[in-house]
């Protein structure tokens, strides 16, 4: 086992000096022409609910296309986390499926149904509200928009820390049908087959894409005898539209996916209950962990442009998820600590939206939005602690928990042209969530608590929350290539129940939190458009920030603070050849809780959890052109220092510094239609954390760590 150390950042810095040594070489060595522009592409963004170049949007946005997912090896939405300033992303505790976003140090490692996530996740605009199947698979997708910071006006719904917005490709009326397969080491395999064709002339199109990942594990299970971690994904996605007239269209989308997987195992480094195997990749647990997650939805999207000025859309969307999971989280051939649960959740949504120009100076944004949500949860924990002889639970916890929410909203959004250089936004949603949750607990085989008894402890097991959430801004325009703005945000997040607990007395309500941002930024168009350089910064007040906390004798404690967050944020992207781009960022934070009560105080630490003081990326792309084809070159370095993985600041919970490099080499030849390629994601096999679980007073401290290095041998066909 390797814990990372201070060397990193010197690391880090050789890395990067490096790569763009190279990169600038490579650009005096080869003076070479391509059919790429002199200049970046625009980058057009819907983070607005509407369509606008990105470098004209005053809020911070990270625009992922489809050609920079594939080039850099963004498989899936954990990935997205590398590529964004200031966002962490951690496979929940033993759930491949399921990451625990922060973003600008806002975030939630609660999954269970009676906590809501503090990062939404859109998928073709409709709110996916699980976190446990939230990793999803990224096949035949458009871009990846990821708003950073509160967005309480047009997306509002749990959008506290920001947004992660998945755009599939829509169907047209070109034909079209793509392959691609991909084999690596730990005899990985992935094939991709995606497709468009028009069905009737002019008015109905389909497209479809299937995916299956599959491949054995990279951890050796010393007591099963076993290799665990491994692969096992399937997926499919059909879309249909139909134009109604040039104004008008309706797409008809459906998709389902199921992972399965052997884990994830942790390894105890803890040396507590046993020696420690030293190999974060081997592990000794007797239980055979299985983690499935299934998940199908379908959406209907109209689209509607009743005049030159005004368009209408309403979407409605459908999504049933379950996951089932058994865990052994202290790694140990006799567990002490078991952990099982199954949740089914059936959502539904819909939303009404009109858009267009007031005046010849306003522009509006207006909707309402209904969101229902029904889950039920089972949870099981088995408790065998440390002893002289054979080891035996001495509490089996079983829950079952049937939640249920209403969320009604009603949102306006209004940029308004001042002058023709400076506009002024104006915003605000007024939510409604209505919560309700039926529980029942059987402790040791005998009937535990009940909605009776948490009642009678003065539990509200019916709550509703509301709340208004502004939006301020002003956005200046220096010229056509540099913008400037300030603008002020509230997010809202209602509260819940902490619901994880073995006993009455740790069954608790915890109230909304509320986010306040101030932000000021920059958007740079430079060099004639070889050269964009956003900049932001802000200020973030966190109000009744929810942490679930171990308390004295078997309890649990909700631990509500206020905080304050101060960060900074910057994207480069600079060409510099037709055929060569280099590209940056980083993300600075500095977090602390504010006026702490004495019982609170103890319990918390001194940061914010998951929010790392210094992020950064910093890569090269390139595409040179030869008499038959095109050589493909990329290469990137990802950066993180140390962060905290629980809110207490605990012994043993702290992930180590990082540094992670990918790389590609490719060929493009036969007019663009075919791609050979050699890739590896964390090419130099560094070590790291991914998440803790730390209770040295139980007897384990075990680690999660990071996916070592993949390499795979990858061709692909655009016919």
């Amino acid at each position: 086992m390797c814990r990372q150390g201070s060397n990193h950042r010197a690391e880090l810095g050789l890395v990067m000096s490096l790569a763009v040594a190279a990169a600038t070489q490579a650009q005096i060595d080869t003076a070479g022409g391509g059919e790429r522009s002199d200049i970046l592409e625009e980058i057009t963004v819907t983070a607005q609910r509407r369509e606008q170049s990105l470098q004209n949007v005053p809020i911070a946005v990270t625009a992922l296309s489809a050609d920079t997912i594939e080039r850099r090896q963004i498989v899936d939405t954990k990935q997205v986390v590398f590529n964004v300033p200031n966002l962490t992303g951690n496979s929940n505790v033993g759930q491949q499926t399921a990451t625990t976003f922060f973003l600008r140090g806002v975030g939630t490692t609660e999954s269970l149904a009676t906590v809501d996530t503090t990062v939404a996740v859109y998928v073709d605009d409709v709110y996916v509200a699980r976190q446990g199947v939230n990793n999803f698979n990224l096949f035949d997708v458009e871009r990846i928009e990821v708003l950073r910071g509160p967005q309480g006006t047009l997306y509002g719904r749990n959008a506290t820390g920001g947004a992660v917005k998945i755009i599939s490709k829509q169907p047209s009326a070109e034909p079209e049908l793509n392959l691609d397969t991909a084999f690596g080491n730990f005899d990985r395999y992935r094939v991709k087959v995606s497709g468009n064709t028009p069905l009737i002339a002019d008015r109905l199109f389909f497209r479809g894409s299937v995916l299956t990942e599959q491949g054995d594990g990279y951890t050796k299970n010393v007591t099963l005898n076993k290799d665990v971690n491994d692969l096992d994904y399937q997926g499919a996605r059909g879309a249909f539209r139909y134009v109604f007239s040039e104004d008008a269209d309706l797409t008809f989308t459906a998709d389902w996916s199921r992972d399965r997987q052997n884990g994830l195992y942790g390894s105890d480094i803890g040396n507590v209950s046993r020696p420690s195997t030293r190999d974060l990749f081997r592990v000794t647990s007797g239980e055979d962990i299985d983690n499935t997650a299934e998940t199908y939805g379908a959406s209907i999207h109209v689209d509607w442009s009743i005049n030159d000025s005004w368009n209408f859309e309403s979407i409605s969307g459908f999504r049933e998820t379950t996951q089932e999971y058994n865990l052994d989280i202290s790694d140990q051939p006799v567990p002490i600590f078991r952990l099982s649960t199954d949740t089914e959740s059936t959502q539904y949504s819909q939303e009404f939206k009109f858009s267009g120009r007031v005046g010849e100076r306003a522009n509006l944004t207006t909707g309402v939005y209904f969101f229902y949500e029904q889950s039920d949860v089972f949870l099981q924990d088995d408790f065998a602690p440390l002893g002289d002889g054979p080891r035996q639970p001495i509490l089996v916890s079983d829950r079952f928990y049937d939640v249920t929410t209403e969320s009604y909203a009603l949102y306006a959004q209004v940029d308004y042209d001042i002058t023709d250089n400076l506009i002024a936004t104006v915003g605000g949603r007024y939510t409604v969530d209505e919560k309700s949750i039926e529980a029942n607990q059987i402790i040791n085989g005998a009937q535990g608590f009940n909605d009776a008894v948490l009642e009678g402890l003065g539990v509200d097991l019916e709550p509703d929350f509301d709340e208004f959430t502004p939006k301020l801004g002003l956005d200046y325009a220096f010229s056509d290539n540099l913008n400037a703005y300030i603008s002020y945000t509230r997010g809202f997040r209602s509260g819940g129940w902490q619901a994880r607990v073995n006993n009455a007395a740790q069954f608790l309500n915890f109230p909304a939190e509320i986010v306040d941002s101030f932000e000021a930024g920059t958007k740079a168009t430079l060099l004639g458009g070889r050269l964009t350089w956003n900049v932001a910064a802000f200020l973030t007040d966190y109000s009744d920030l929810f942490n679930s906390v171990p308390g004295a004798d078997n309890t649990f404690l909700v631990a509500t603070a206020d905080a304050e967050i101060i960060g900074l944020e910057s994207e480069l992207t600079y060409r510099a050849s037709n055929w060569l781009d280099l590209f940056a960022n980083f993300g600075l934070l500095e977090t602390e809780y504010e006026d702490l009560i004495p019982s609170v105080d103890a319990q918390l630490g001194e940061e914010l959890q998951r929010a790392p003081a210094l992020q950064a990326k910093v890569g090269f792309s390139i595409d040179y052109p030869l008499d038959n084809g095109d050589l493909l070159i990329n290469s990137d370095v990802f950066y993180t220092d140390d962060y905290y993985t629980n809110p207490q600041n605990g012994p043993f919970a702290e992930t180590g510094s990082f540094a992670l490099v990918n790389a590609s080499l490719g060929y493009r030849f036969g007019g663009g239609k075919y791609t050979v390629s050699v890739n590896c994601r964390n090419c130099f096999d560094k070590e790291y954390f991914d998440s803790i679980l730390s209770f040295p007073t139980s007897g384990f401290v075990v680690v999660y760590p990071g996916a070592p290095r993949f390499y795979e041998l990858a061709i692909s066909a655009r016919l």
